[in-house]
């Protein structure tokens, strides 16, 4: 999926008390907590065995290295989104997490068009990769602008 325009449709979703912010130092341990998640949940192959070591070091060098939002409810990191690739155009979303016991809020619609409309901002598109089987990745990204650029395989050997 890429957008290449500001997204739209996500300023008044999400709870009232939610901050999307960067993020600091003191929050790098809750993250690399929402990171294990996310990586078990979207990145790690059916019956790979997950390490949390290299999922840390993973977290530190996006911390260090990449653009980063994170979803702030009350206090409390719910969610985060960066960048994991640059071209000399575009930005390459990944890391898109919301912990399961805040889905279905607007936190991941927010958090994304606030993500996008910086990176936008910058003069630069955003491209992403999604599964097809996640329908509410997809519905949001689609609701703020993003559109389907075509279709792609993992092949693990």
């Amino acid at each position: 999926m890429c957008i290449d325009s500001p997204p739209a449709g996500f300023h008044s979703s999400a709870p009232g008390k939610l901050v999307i912010r960067k993020p600091q130092s003191a929050d790098l341990d809750t993250l690399v907590t929402l990171h294990a998640a996310y990586e078990r949940e979207e990145v790690l192959p059916m019956g790979s065995e997950f390490n949390s070591v290299v999922s840390r070091i993973n977290m530190e060098r996006i911390f260090k290295n990449e653009q980063m939002l994170v979803a702030d409810l009350g206090g409390k990191l719910v969610g985060k989104i960066n960048t994991n690739a640059a071209a000399f155009t575009r930005f390459q979303i990944g890391g898109v997490y919301v912990h399961p016991d805040y889905r279905n809020r607007g936190i991941a619609r927010r958090m994304a068009g606030e993500f996008a409309a910086s990176i936008i901002s910058q003069n630069r598109g955003i491209s992403l990769f999604v599964k097809k089987s996640n329908s509410a990745a997809r519905n949001v990204y689609l609701s703020i602008g993003f559109k389907i650029s075509g279709d792609y395989r993992i092949s693990y050997y």
